[in-house]
């Protein structure tokens, strides 16, 4: 029979130690019994094996309470480890996903599938994958942007074990890197486009005087008929002028806190006059208690009046035509929506809406710059203005502007 145990002991050398014994007992040849002591000092000992266990408490919670996604797979690309980032990313609980294949979160368009097999011959071969930008499939069926980290594990032998794979969501970053993109092509346009108007505007009104005179002076009914042609065509050239111009002029100075339900009430008062909307139903849900932005009142009534001519146009042709604006806060910010049960836009072409000249309405209709000139008025008060919309289901355009703080005299941001 064997007994251990620990004993602390005072050094004078050394201080406070920690003694293990071994008690092992013994019997001679002549039946006496004793036993056999066996004495080591296990201080150092234990001092490792605390600062091992501190060193995986470490790394354990490192893995668990990463932002980031980080999934560890077997020799077989299965997962073995799936912390919270993962669980946020992707959805599944690590008890719903551990011992399945890594592709469960794999999208099954035969791009993707060619691409996870590359990714895991890239590992064993080369023992890595860096920031590779793809995508993969959520539990809820969406397909999230990711970049990728991948890195072999082997053992001490060299044998390949297994990966890790460190994943970030970054749709969110490609979206602002595309709205940065489109804002820095539109200040350029603007800055062209402007010059353009400028030259254009003395000859058109010239070439416009010259017709109306020429009008006068003539009695033949059907060259009075073609030179209202003119006059017309002209003015159509003027509208698109005057929007370059004003698009060219910097945001008023004079800018302070408004109300964005004054604005809107406004906006829907000087819109009941336009014909377009008479037979056309507008609901209106403001938040009583709507902090106030800091911003332009004519600007923004001019955004809000330009969204509601392209829902009255959008609904030309739909017998119960209907516009629903609703504002409300969101966190630190004012939001605004405007939505039409028209026919909507289609996909593939969303994303150009808000690009100068760009219009979806019948030729004649539009110029194409009203929702351009809306963007970067509501770009210069730190706002972001997006759409949403599906064929057959209406259009929503959602304005965002930071709520105004009167104690700080600033917009939160």
């Amino acid at each position: 029979m064997r007994e251990l145990k620990h004993f602390r002991h005072r050094s004078k050398k050394r201080g406070v130690r920690t003694i293990h014994f071994l008690i092992v007992p013994r019997r001679t040849g002549t039946g006496e019994a004793g036993v056999h002591v066996f004495v080591h000092d296990i201080t150092d000992q234990l001092v490792r094996q605390q600062q091992l266990d501190e060193y995986q408490q470490y790394i354990a919670n490192i893995l668990r309470d990463a932002a980031d996604a980080i999934i560890v797979l077997d020799r077989e690309n299965r997962i073995r480890l799936w912390n919270r980032g993962a669980e946020m990313l992707y959805g599944w609980k690590a008890s719903e996903i551990i011992g399945q294949p890594i592709t469960v979160i794999v999208p099954e368009d035969e791009e993707s599938v060619r691409q996870i097999e590359w990714i895991n011959r890239q590992v064993r071969e080369r023992g890595f994958v860096r920031n590779l930008q793809t995508e993969r499939r959520t539990r809820d069926g969406r397909r999230v942007l990711i970049s990728i980290t991948r890195t072999a594990i082997f053992n001490r032998d060299g044998e390949y074990i297994g990966s890790s794979v460190i994943a970030r969501n970054i749709t969110e970053e490609k979206r602002m890197e595309q709205q940065l993109i489109q804002s820095e092509k539109l200040s350029a346009v603007g800055k062209l486009a402007a010059g353009i108007a400028h030259e254009v505007a003395t000859p058109l009104t010239s070439v416009s005087s010259l017709a109306q005179y020429l009008r006068e002076l003539s009695d033949d009914e059907e060259f009075k008929d073609k030179l209202r042609l003119i006059q017309s065509e002209i003015e159509r050239i003027a509208r698109t002028v005057r929007e370059l111009v004003d698009f060219s002029r910097p945001i008023e100075a004079n800018i302070g806190p408004v109300h964005l339900n004054q604005i809107i009430n406004e906006a829907v008062r000087i819109m009941r006059f336009d014909r377009r909307i008479k037979r056309k139903t507008i609901s209106l849900e403001l938040a009583p208690d709507l902090p106030e932005v800091r911003a332009g009142f004519d600007p923004l009534l001019q955004v809000f009046v330009n969204l509601l001519l392209n829902a009255a146009d959008a609904l030309e042709d739909v017998p119960n035509g209907q516009i629903d604006i609703r504002t409300f806060v969101e966190g630190d910010s004012v939001v605004a929506t405007v939505r039409d049960n028209g026919p909507g836009i289609p996909e593939e072409v969303q994303d150009k809406i808000f690009e100068p000249f760009f219009t979806t309405k019948k030729k004649g209709k539009g110029t194409g710059l009203g929702l351009w000139v809306s963007y970067n008025i509501v770009k210069g008060y730190s706002g972001c203005i997006e759409v949403e919309s599906k064929p057959g289901e209406g259009t929503t355009f959602r304005i965002e502007l930071p709520a105004y703080s009167p104690k700080s005299g600033m917009n939160h941001e």
